[in-house]
C-alpha cells in the first residue's frame, strides 16, 4: 500500500497538469476562403495557422493559393469596427518557372480584395485587371481535407 503523501502527490501532479493543459491556448487551424467563380477542387486560399481578427484588430497573413497553381499568398485581415465583418487584402505571388521551359515565367503579383461576413463567413473577393474590377461571391471556413502541402 502506498503512503498517503504518495498518493497525495500523485493527485496534485495530475490535477495540475490538467489545468495547466486546458489553460494551454488552443493552436489556430489553417483557414480557407473560395471563390464561387473558381472550379478548383482546392480553395482558392489557405491562410496558414490563422484565426479571424477581433473587431477593430488586424492580423497578417501567410498562405498559399491554388490558383491555377500553387503560389503563395500574404497581406492582412482586419475585423470591422462593430465585428459584423472581415476585410482581407491579399497579394498572391504566383511562382515563377519552371525552370526546363523554353521561356520560363518570371512570376507576377495579384491583389485580391475578400470581405466576409462574421456572422456566416459568407460574402464578395474581387481583384483588378488594371481599372477593371472583376469578382463574386466567395466562402471562408476552417480548411477541411486538402491536397496542397
Amino acid at each position: 500500500m502506498a503512503p498517503t503523501s504518495s498518493v497525495s502527490g500523485i493527485l496534485f501532479a495530475t490535477i495540475a497538469a490538467v489545468f495547466l493543459l486546458a489553460a494551454a491556448p488552443a493552436g489556430a487551424k489553417d483557414f480557407c476562403i473560395d471563390r464561387a467563380s473558381t472550379a478548383a477542387v482546392n480553395p482558392d486560399f489557405i491562410l496558414r495557422k490563422f484565426k479571424l481578427p477581433k473587431a477593430g484588430k488586424c492580423k497578417p497573413i501567410v498562405g498559399v493559393v491554388n490558383i491555377p497553381g500553387a503560389s503563395v499568398v500574404t497581406g492582412a485581415a482586419c475585423g470591422s469596427p462593430d465585428g459584423a465583418s472581415v476585410s482581407f487584402a491579399l497579394s498572391v505571388g504566383f511562382m515563377p518557372g519552371p525552370l526546363g521551359a523554353s521561356i520560363p515565367s518570371t512570376g507576377s503579383t495579384l491583389p485580391v480584395n475578400v470581405l466576409l461576413a462574421t456572422d456566416d463567413l459568407t460574402g464578395l473577393a474581387f481583384s483588378y485587371d488594371g481599372d477593371t474590377p472583376s469578382g463574386g461571391t466567395a466562402i471562408g471556413a476552417k480548411c477541411k481535407n486538402l491536397l496542397l502541402p
